[in-house]
């Protein structure tokens, strides 16, 4: 029965190939598509007859660098004799901007795999029964200097990885090629008919914070393009705090696969190409829901973010929408750090960056009753995992809490009073352990409130409208604004208490900034403006 279906498909993939004049010849899977102009990575190439003569003009670039770049360029095994070479295109070029490395990078790929099939995203209206890897995207793990990365595929075929380090901010160029085989999962995502995925995860290693990173998954025949990253992972003991400078991260919360989630969707691929982002956390309620429509839904959500979450570590934790089925769409489609108390499913973790102890938690146990076994494990673990944060806090400083669930909001609707009664537990050790920030969700606007503790203003008497200074409580944001499938952001009350600072409906995310032990910077942006609305500092 195996064999049937290998010469099957061997057959079907012959055919295939002579429909779609593509060549069964050995070449770097950069893939080159003929074009009238030539281009590298926004850096034209004014002359290719001798490799040697080759340069690049870009302003954005030195002396050394684009001699850098040239010796790269040189280094590539592109040239093919089916290929007119002196008009081409690298279909799918890297763009990464950090200020410690050079910001345009030449695609280059020693992977000779014969033969070679063309990418999923330059043939998509083939579509060859969805072989080609999708819905990539990367994730932290619960180890240090390791980056994972997920995908799909929807025929059975083994998994691989290849990674490398690109450049180095110490002048390190290229390294040779890792490639490791990853592990394979079936996930029927359909409700009331079977819709078989597979899913592959595979975990890069001895990731470094100074250095860009390429990688490309798929398998032996069918490849995903090529993706970049910039090396920065998490520390996770007082002895790693790596990342000395600051941590640099996008805060989302409540978006979908609508129209309206189609704003911040834009909004954010730009943001991620012309600044650096060290990581992007969803605070729950994702795509609206994973599992509709027979878990398409969730394939959209994943596809949709992919430009993004295969370039940026796309953290989670879940929201009420989740939590259909017990949480088995977003458990298995999002692979969170673990750690002894959340067995293994990454519903609450937390991890360290730069200056600042970072905790994501999921509340839902305290809003499903069906979940009420979990409210004892979970606070047991946060409350030794702040014992230990306060005892690096001379090293982190900053303590940011995260949860779908708020704990103050200014909506008319329950969330907002009646439902906060249920996590005062929270907000009680919140309190004690001197948490700076608290960032929410599942209210769908964008709320900035004063230090608050037992529903008081705790502002202090230097605090300005946009600066807090040595704040004695929480301040607590309302982050869930991003683009729900109602079509709608929550209106606020005519009367606000007196902790209310600020609020905004607009469609938007917000980018926070720890830039060092006393500065921190917050900044929301509305995605319909493309402008920012609202930001503010807390000095210790």
């Amino acid at each position: 029965m195996g064999l049937t279906f290998e010469v099957f498909l061997a057959a079907t993939l012959l055919i295939y190939l002579s429909f779609t004049h593509f060549h069964f010849k050995s070449y770097d899977l950069a893939l080159i598509k003929e074009k009238k102009s030539v281009k590298l990575h926004l850096a034209e190439i004014l002359s290719t007859e001798d490799l040697n003569d080759v340069f690049i003009t870009n302003l954005k670039l030195s002396s050394d660098q684009r001699t850098l770049t040239k010796s790269i360029l040189t280094d590539t095994n592109y040239l093919s004799d089916f290929v007119n070479t002196s008009n081409f295109e690298i279909v799918h070029p890297h763009s990464f901007v950090s200020p410690n490395s050079i910001q345009d990078f030449t695609n280059i790929s020693n992977i000779n795999q014969a033969p070679n099939f063309p990418l999923n995203e330059i043939t998509s209206e083939y579509n060859f029964w969805r072989i080609y890897p999708e819905q990539i995207h990367l994730s932290w793990t619960e180890n240090e200097f390791e980056m994972r990365v997920t995908w799909v595929t929807y025929i059975y075929l083994a998994g691989r990885l290849v990674y490398r380090s690109l450049i180095c901010d110490d002048g390190n160029g290229a390294t040779n090629w890792t490639e490791i085989e990853t592990s394979t999962i079936s996930f029927d995502e359909g409700n009331n008919m079977i819709r078989i995925q597979y899913i592959h995860t595979g975990v890069m290693k001895n990731i470094k914070d100074n250095c860009i990173y390429e990688y490309m998954v798929g398998n032996s025949w069918f490849w995903s393009d090529f993706y970049s990253f910039h090396g920065i992972t998490p520390s996770y003991s007082r002895n790693n705090s790596f990342k000395k400078g600051g941590a640099r991260l996008i805060i989302i919360g409540d978006w979908g696969i609508g129209i309206i989630g189609t704003f911040t969707n834009a909004l954010l691929k730009e943001d991620i190409e012309n600044r650096q982002i060290d990581g992007i956390i969803h605070l729950g309620d994702l795509a609206y829901d994973l599992q509709e429509d027979e878990g398409k839904n969730g394939d959209k959500f994943l596809n949709m973010i992919q430009p993004i979450a295969a370039k940026v570590p796309y953290m989670t934790i879940p929201g009420n929408h989740e939590s259909s089925k017990n949480f088995t769409h977003y458990s298995t489609r999002f692979n969170m750090p673990i750690n002894n108390a959340n067995e293994g499913k990454g519903w609450f973790y937390s991890y360290n960056l730069g200056k600042a102890h970072f905790i994501m938690m999921n509340l839902e146990q305290y809003y499903l009753s069906w979940l009420g076994e979990c409210i004892e494990p979970h606070i047991n673990w946060l409350i030794e995992d702040l014992k230990e944060a306060q005892l690096n806090r001379d090293i982190r400083p900053w303590i940011i809490f995260m949860s779908h669930r708020p704990f103050y909001c200014s909506t008319n609707s329950s969330n907002c009073f009646r439902d906060v009664k249920k996590i005062k537990l929270i907000e009680e050790i919140l309190y004690e352990n001197k948490i700076d920030l608290v960032l929410q969700a599942h209210v769908h606007n964008y709320e900035r409130d004063s230090p608050v503790y037992n529903n008081t203003n705790l502002s202090g008497p230097n605090d300005t409208e946009h600066y807090y200074y040595s704040p004695k409580a929480p301040i607590y944001i309302v982050n869930g604004n991003a683009g729900n499938y109602e079509a709608h952001n929550d209106q606020f009350t005519k009367l606000k208490e007196e902790w209310f600072i600020y609020g905004t409906v607009d469609y938007g995310y917000s980018r926070l900034i720890v830039f060092n032990e006393t500065h921190l910077h917050f900044e929301m942006y509305s995605s319909e403006k493309n402008q920012e609305v609202d930001y503010f500092w807390i000095i210790k």
